[in-house]
């Protein structure tokens, strides 16, 4: 469900550390929009994490279940791998961010411009996290 709100990260971090689970984090929406150099709200938190992708799943289960979907998946590689054109994309937008550093400047004013237009709505109310890429609004009555 997207919400708009951001999640205490360091928090879920530390957690993370505490109970030895793994936290994936979907950042579709915020990479290239968050923190400092736009890898998203790692970024903006400061915290190291797993690298991104553009497109991907991952398999939960037991032993047997992860081992048996990634056999079978097998002949499924190359019918279900990244399209050609979501590959350029990605590729086209780092190379944007590498050569045009500024640009985070500007999506990340975007969220906030907007968050601030939508605040005036008088029938309408909006989420509360004005750095956030997502922007929901609500009926006020």
């Amino acid at each position: 469900m997207n919400s708009e709100q951001l999640c205490p990260l360091r928090e879920l971090v530390k957690l993370r550390a505490k109970y030895k689970l793994r936290l994936f984090l979907d950042e579709s929406t915020s990479f290239g929009v968050l923190g400092k150099t736009g890898r998203g709200i790692a970024d903006l938190f400061e915290v190291d994490l797993m690298a991104k992708d553009s497109i991907g799943g991952f398999c939960v289960g037991s032993h047997f279940i992860v081992e048996h979907q990634r056999l079978s998946g097998v002949p499924y590689c190359f019918s279900a791998s990244l399209p050609p054109m979501l590959a350029q994309a990605a590729i086209s937008a780092l190379n944007r961010f590498e050569k045009d550093p500024q640009i985070f400047a500007e999506l990340q004013e975007t969220p906030r411009l907007l968050h601030q237009i939508f605040s005036n709505f008088s029938k309408l109310t909006i989420g509360d996290h004005p750095h956030s890429p997502d922007k929901n609004l609500y009926l006020k009555n």
